[in-house]
């Protein structure tokens, strides 16, 4: 099962090559991550955890949350060293 620090970790390397910035829904996060029913509570409820911990950062695309890794892209590629998106 994919990890929520792992997950959003990736999607900062990946997005870096199309000029995003990592950023992903609650629902991203649940199809990805998720490994109980009902998955989007879960996940909004990690990624609340993640926030607090200070693994994620939180933001709105109107009245959609969004999250983000926390880490630089060089700490990000440190991590997965051979994810090539």
């Amino acid at each position: 099962m994919e990890t929520i620090d792992g997950y959003l970790t990736r999607s900062l390397i990946k997005d870096e090559m199309k000029g995003g910035g990592g950023w992903r829904t609650v629902q991203d996060v649940a199809r990805a991550c998720a490994p109980t029913k009902p998955k989007m509570i879960w996940a909004a409820e990690m990624l609340h955890k993640a926030e607090q911990d200070g693994i994620a950062e939180f933001d709105r695309v109107g009245l959609e949350p969004i999250y983000r890794t926390t880490k630089t892209l060089e700490q990000a590629k440190a991590d997965h060293p051979s994810y090539i998106p």
